[in-house]
């Protein structure tokens, strides 16, 4: 909530600091335990996370006075009374305007969230999404009326959504109508209103659904306790699916629980078995009269007397894994108060008693140290095993250093243990509202470095080694394959599809288990891969993000992300791209003009000579006053004169060769723009351009030339040429992306090398500075560049413009993390990361999470098992069968083959031994040894010595083993095979 925002938080907790506290709080430290108040304990580091909210502890009794200050109470502990918490909520919710009551306990493995904004409550956003818009293709004129929009993408509209339309020509009635409720009819299509009294549809249009305001009325805690269900009919929220008609039973032993409190004023002590015995027959009798008098119950034969055992046994214990779980939960419930997103309807309930060790012979007894709840859950050797961990964490980001704050709690790595934590970047303003370790003074630092200092600082004997090196291919002489395999598990904490993949691949060849999580603003997942067990990432990776064709972003945008993407792409072209081809040319001129003429067409290579002559001439001049005639010639070429020739070569009225209408669909007629000075959105791309054009090109600018007033007026004196249609190709598809000037392109090139030639004598390298995009930087105009761009390029088109949050979030391609979703998602994370520190075996043990927060929605699943590869009747890559050898193998299992040994003698041992000739030998993309295509002497000599051969580098010293991948055939009947990897052990 402090990190977040927001005018005032006050923390109420008198209770004394414990030594046990230290292992679930990681503001307490061990010298205060025992000296002051939680509250106290933690109100310093607290205030650092947020210099501009009010952070206060309440050292006076909580009264009604005291609770009409605010418009949100949260209670996460039992430290008062329970029939005074029912006081509370019920004046909360009894006030005018009902201040928002969360109820949030973590009782050992098991917790809960209750939430109740009042009687009544308006829901304005119930998803948080953004709305979705189509293109119209065609209405029906009929009862109800049946829209269809343009094929190029399917709608994403649900039944019952409202939709509102806007540009319709012809059915002009639907763009003044209320928004309107829709049936969904198929991918293209929906029935809306009655539109047979409406004029006919002739064109175009778009159609967007609507957020529609909800009213939920929400129980107060007392009565939702005794009845939490709305109706019969209704069920709680079931999270787990792997035990059906958990959440009833732990509702049931929760009131059992409060009935033991109330009645004993303490919590069940840890591990009193007879104190537990008392909650279960509490539950059982609860359970029995509500049943009596038709009320809320568990079947008796379903009631399961374990799960609310292992409730009592350690409802004292607090455990950081739980802690951060239904942190992030409750503070996500607190947000919604405002009415965005879909509170909690109200209560959640979850456990993860399935992580408790098996069998009886477990050591609980408190060591009187931090880890004492801990212990007191999981006993002495599961604490043992999570100090000796061998880990490799890739990423510091949210993920990370929520992670790195678990780990110092948990006490993971703090014996004989060590954790690799590697991350190459470093920390930026935006990444402070999103984790608890980094502040204002650490921007710019390393994040590897700051998260691994911070956590060793709360638990000094966190043995931790930072560093800023990829995990990928080009550093496997740093994270060797003795490194990997001296692991025992490997974290993902990164955003990205590659890096995930490689980690995968790098698990799956060392058997090693890979826990990894990801984030999407509320949305969270987790992913448990375990050698052997279940299926690698790879096997179900995350889809790649959605992209544009890039006909549609130069010619033809219909949407706003359409223009940022184009801002975006102008920014990389004028300020990053061409500088660095210019510091390339002028550094070797025949090298560039080799290298590039190889990887483009004539007309791409003209382009690019064309944009290095123009940067040169502009470097020659080196004043500023040059870099705002730069900036205003762009705007005159970006959003009048391309304009301009787009709607010369294709008039508004355009028909192609059948007759239709060449601007519909997806297509939108575009407008010019003519300069303005006193349009902001004008002077900003004008000044934010010349700006960025002087850095590149290392211009000084006096402080006076940086006003607008001066840019403007240097501006307005631009001579600019009068328009001239040319003769021009546009790219119409996708796969054509250049604008092909007619004309004789040998000749144009031919001059262009010529007056590069001469114009760049004198330049150097290091006269240009290209600029990479950067997104949190206020000051240097890179947002305001995309932003202006994009919107100037939207009013082109008649798109609806968007504020500087969407063109920051779209063209710094942010993948939103929010600490409430991070905190939720790594209390799952830890859970199974002290099951795999057991070595659980069963795939039922485990949880694979998927969870939107914003709905809010929880599913927790046994992960999928290995994928196990079978014979085919028919393979349609091969074009016939394919017998796999072993069948129902998976990707784990591997050939295991100690060098040196040549191609003839692996041949032979595979004959021998699976009964199949081979045609080909692989290793990774080289093609060692092919039937028919490579010297046959290739085959005598020893596997190592033909890869070096073939890739014409030497083997690192570091390299222990091979991946060698056969194409073979069986030998009675010459069917394809699929086979295991071969793991070949290198004998240097």
């Amino acid at each position: 909530m402090i990190l977040t925002g927001g005018k005032q938080v006050t923390i109420y907790d008198p209770t004394m600091a414990r030594i046990e506290d230290v292992g679930s709080n990681f503001y307490i430290s061990e010298a205060q335990a025992g000296k002051v108040s939680r509250a106290e304990a933690a109100i310093g580091q607290l205030k650092e996370l947020n210099p501009y909210m009010d952070v206060n502890v309440l050292k006076e009794p909580i009264s009604n006075d005291v609770l009409k200050r605010y418009s949100l109470v949260f209670v996460t502990e039992l430290i008062l009374p329970w029939a005074e918490m029912v006081k509370m909520n019920e004046f909360c919710r009894s006030q005018p305007q009902p201040i928002g009551f969360i109820l949030s306990l973590t009782l050992g493995l098991y917790g809960n969230t209750f939430v109740d904004f009042g009687p009544k409550f308006v829901v304005k956003d119930t998803t948080g999404e953004s709305t979705n818009s189509y293109i119209v293709v065609f209405v029906s004129k009929e009862n109800p009326g049946v829209v269809r929009v343009h094929e190029d993408k399917k709608h994403a509209f649900n039944e019952g959504d409202w939709v509102k339309f806007r540009e319709i020509e012809g059915m002009t009635e639907l763009n003044d109508a209320k928004p309107v409720q829709i049936k969904v009819v198929d991918k293209h299509s929906f029935s809306i209103c009655d539109t047979s009294q409406f004029k006919d549809y002739v064109k175009g249009g778009i159609v967007e659904n609507v957020k529609m305001p909800v009213e939920l009325h929400f129980k107060s805690l007392a009565q939702s306790l005794e009845q939490p269900l709305k109706s019969k009919d209704d069920c709680l929220i079931n999270s787990d699916l792997r035990v059906i008609g958990r959440a009833e039973q732990l509702h049931i032993g929760f009131c059992a629980i409060l009935k033991y409190y109330e009645k004993h004023n303490a919590l069940p002590e840890l591990n009193n078995k007879a104190q537990a015995e008392e909650v279960v027959k509490l539950a059982q009798e609860i359970n029995k009269a509500n049943e009596a008098k038709d009320g809320f119950h568990v079947n008796e034969k379903e009631f399961d007397a374990e799960v609310v055992r292992n409730m009592a046994l350690y409802s004292r214990a607090e455990i950081t894994s739980m802690c951060s779980f239904f942190g992030g939960v409750a503070a996500q419930e607190g947000f919604k108060c405002v009415g965005k997103y879909t509170p909690l309807q109200q209560w959640l309930h979850y456990d993860c008693f399935e992580s408790l060790p098996p069998g009886k012979e477990v050591n609980r007894k408190p060591m009187n140290s931090r880890y004492d709840d801990l212990i007191s859950i999981y006993g002495q050797e599961v604490l043992e095993k999570l100090q000796n961990l061998k880990l490799l964490m890739v990423g510091a980001g949210a993920l990370g250093c929520e992670l790195m704050k678990a780990f110092a709690l948990l006490g993971v790595t703090t014996k004989g243990g060590h954790l690799t934590l590697t991350d190459n970047d470093n920390i930026e303003l935006s990444n402070l509202s999103r984790q608890f370790l980094f502040r204002q003074k650490d921007i710019g630092q390393s994040k590897s470095k700051t998260a691994s200092n911070v956590a060793i600082k709360s638990n000094p004997k966190f043995n931790v080694k930072a560093m800023t090196e990829f995990v990928a291919p080009s550093t496997e002489h740093i994270f060797t394959e003795d490194f990997w395999e001296g692991l025992d598990m490997i974290i993902g904490a990164v955003d990205n599809v590659k890096a995930r993949m490689y980690m995968d691949a790098k698990c799956v060849w060392h058997s090693k288990p890979l826990i990894d999580a990801g984030t999407l603003g509320t949305k969270a997942n987790t992913q448990v891969v375990l050698p052997k067990i279940t299926q690698s990432y790879s096997d179900s990776m995350d889809p790649e993000e959605e992209t544009f064709p890039m006909c549609t972003i130069r010619n033809f945008p219909n949407l706003i992300e359409h223009t940022i993407e184009w801002g975006r792409s102008q920014f990389e072209g004028y300020f990053n791209e061409t500088p660095r081809n210019a510091a390339d040319y002028v550094k070797s001129p025949e090298t560039f003009l080799k290298r590039t003429g190889q990887g483009t067409t004539i007309t791409g290579l003209i382009q690019v000579l064309k944009d290095i002559l123009e940067l040169l001439r502009l470097k020659k001049v080196n004043s500023f006053d040059a870099c705002v005639k730069f900036a205003r010639e762009k705007f005159q070429e970006n959003f009048y004169t391309t304009i301009a020739q787009l709607l010369h070569t294709f008039p508004p009225d355009y028909k192609d060769e059948h007759g239709v209408p060449f601007w519909t669909g997806p297509k939108r007629a575009p407008v010019i723009i003519e300069f303005n000075p006193k349009d902001k959105l004008h002077a900003l791309y004008v000044q934010a351009c010349a700006i960025i054009c002087a850095g590149v090109l290392k211009v000084p600018i006096a402080k006076e030339q940086k006003s607008e007033d001066y840019i403007l007026k240097v501006a307005s004196g631009v001579h600019i040429p009068k328009f001239e249609p040319k003769k021009i190709e546009i790219a119409l598809e996708e796969n054509k992306l250049e604008e092909k000037l007619l004309g004789n392109e040998e000749e144009e090139l031919t001059k262009l090398k010529e007056e590069l030639k001469t114009v760049s004598k004198g330049f150097k390298e290091s006269d240009f500075d290209p600029t990479d995009f950067e997104k949190d930087d206020e000051t240097n105009f890179h947002v305001d560049y995309v932003h202006a761009a994009a919107n100037l390029r939207a009013r082109n088109y008649k798109i609806a413009e968007c504020d500087k949050l969407k063109t920051r979030g779209v063209a710094g391609r942010i993948i939103p993390a929010i600490a409430t979703a991070t905190a939720m998602i790594v209390g799952c994370l830890c859970n199974e990361i002290i099951k795999v520190a057991q070595k659980f075996e069963k795939i039922d043990d485990y949880k694979a999470a998927f969870v939107n927060l914003a709905i809010p929605m929880f599913i927790f699943s046994e992960p999928p098992p290995a994928v196990e590869i079978k014979s085919k009747e028919f393979d349609p890559i091969m074009a016939g069968p394919v017998k796999a050898i072993p069948e129902g193998h998976t990707k784990w299992e591997k050939i295991e083959v100690k060098g040196p040994m040549t191609i003839n003698q692996l041949e032979a041992m595979l004959k021998e031994k699976y009964k199949v000739s081979i045609s080909m030998v692989l290793c990774g993309e080289l093609t060692l040894y092919m039937d028919g295509m490579s010297p046959k002497e290739r085959k005598t000599k020893k596997i190592e010595d033909v890869l070096e051969e073939v890739s014409k580098s030497k083997m690192e010293p570091t390299v222990k083993t091979l991946r060698v991948d056969v194409m073979a055939e069986t030998l009675d009947d010459g069917t394809a095979v699929t086979m295991p990897a071969i793991k070949y052990y290198v004998n240097k």
